[in-house]
C-alpha cells in the first residue's frame, strides 16, 4: 500500500515556473536523516504543484506539496510530516520564504493489490483539520493604563514591545534576552 500526503503551501519573494517531481532515496541500515529515523533504503516521491494561473501576486504563489510513501496511513503519517518539514526548510533556505500550512492535511490511499483495493473500499481519501478558536481581542482598560503609568520603566516596555514583534525571530529572541538581563539587573539592585 502506498499513501499520498498533500500539504498546501505559499511562497514569498520567489515563484515556481512549473510543476516539479522528485524521486528520493533515503535511509540505509536504519540511518537517520536530520534526526528522522527512516526504514532501510526508503524510496519516496515528492511533487511541488504550484498554482500557475494567479498573476496578481508577482512574487508570491500558492500550491500543493505531495509526498508519496510506500506505507499505510498509520505508519506513514509521522514520516510524511517530518519529510514535509525537511523539504520546507531546504526550499526556504535556498530560495526564500516557503511555508506549509499544516492546519489541513489531505491523504490518499493508493492500493497496489486487489486485497488492498478491497480493504480500502470507498475510504480512499481523508482530510485532517486542525482548528484554533478565534478569540475576541482584549478590550482597552483605561484604569489599568492610568494605574500602571507611574511605576513603569519605559525602556523595559519598549524592549518588551520590540521582542513581541514577529518580524525576525532571532532578533526578537536577542532583544528578549537583553530585556531579561536588564530586568534581572534592576531587580538585583533593589
Amino acid at each position: 500500500m502506498k499513501t499520498e500526503w498533500q500539504f498546501p503551501f505559499e511562497t514569498k519573494d520567489f515563484k515556481f515556473e512549473k510543476e516539479h517531481t522528485f524521486k528520493c532515496k533515503a535511509g540505509g541500515s536504519g540511518e537517520s536523516l536530520d534526526s528522522l529515523s527512516l526504514p532501510p533504503k526508503l524510496t519516496f516521491y515528492f511533487k511541488i504543484k504550484p498554482e500557475l494561473k494567479n498573476e496578481t501576486k508577482k512574487n508570491n504563489q500558492s500550491g500543493w506539496l505531495y509526498i508519496t510513501l510506500p506505507f499505510s496511513l498509520e505508519k506513514g503519517k509521522q514520516i510524511a510530516q517530518e519529510l514535509a518539514y525537511l523539504i520546507e526548510q531546504k526550499i526556504a533556505f535556498e530560495f526564500g520564504e516557503f511555508s506549509l500550512h499544516r492546519g489541513m492535511l489531505i491523504t490518499k490511499c493508493i492500493p497496489e493489490t486487489p486485497e488492498e483495493e478491497k480493504e480500502i473500499g470507498d475510504k480512499r481519501y481523508g482530510v485532517e483539520m486542525h482548528m484554533v478558536e478565534v478569540k475576541e481581542p482584549p478590550v482597552f482598560d483605561s484604569e489599568n493604563l492610568i494605574s500602571r503609568a507611574k511605576s513603569i520603566d519605559i525602556g523595559l516596555v519598549s524592549q518588551h514591545n520590540l521582542a513581541k514583534k514577529p518580524a525576525i525571530l532571532s532578533i526578537s529572541f536577542l532583544v528578549f534576552l537583553k530585556f531579561l538581563k536588564v530586568y534581572s539587573q534592576k531587580i538585583n539592585r533593589n
